[in-house]
C-alpha cells in the first residue's frame, strides 16, 4: 500500500510518497488505538493521526498525477 505526506502549509514543497507501506500489528498491551504505520522502503513510522501520511485508496495510487501536481518518492535508506 501507499502513503502521501503533504505539506500544505510550505507552499511548492512536494508531496512525499512512501511506496511500500505496511501496518505494524499492535501487541494486545498496547494503549494506542489508532493504527501505526512503516514505510519498508525509507524506514519512517508513524502513528495515523492527523498530520501523518495519508494511506491511499487504490483509485488515488493509480492516478497520483492527478491528484498532486509535485511528487517525489521516499529516499531509501543506505
Amino acid at each position: 500500500m501507499k502513503a502521501v505526506q503533504v505539506y500544505y502549509q510550505c507552499k511548492g514543497t512536494p508531496a512525499i510518497v512512501h511506496a511500500d507501506v505496511e501496518e505494524i500489528p499492535c501487541n494486545e498491551k498496547s494503549i494506542f488505538t489508532s493504527r501505526e504505520f512503516r514505510c519498508r522502503h525509507c524506514g519512517e513510522r508513524w502513528v495515523e493521526a492527523i498530520n501523518s501520511p495519508i494511506i491511499l485508496d487504490q483509485g488515488v495510487e493509480d492516478h497520483l498525477d492527478d491528484y498532486f501536481s509535485n511528487i517525489m518518492y521516499c529516499q531509501q535508506k543506505k
